[in-house]
């Protein structure tokens, strides 16, 4: 399996994680609200011009498996 990291630092590519976070977040037993993408699309939106946006993802075969706030 090929992994990499790629490191989210804008708000615009953020937003475009969202089908990728929903079929990732789709394969957990019983996800958290705090864990959905609108959770955290709701929070940014909220703080963005306070905070340095940094989200780590870890893809493995080019699929989103894993995100660290």
């Amino acid at each position: 399996m090929d992994l990499y990291f790629q490191c989210i630092t804008n708000f615009e590519d953020f937003l475009g994680l969202k089908h990728s976070w929903r079929q990732l977040l789709a394969k957990i037993d019983s996800p958290s609200l705090f864990q959905t993408f609108e959770w955290h699309e709701s929070v940014l939106s909220w703080v963005r011009d306070e905070v340095s946006l940094r989200l780590l993802l870890l893809y493995g075969n080019d699929e989103l498996i894993g995100i660290a706030p």
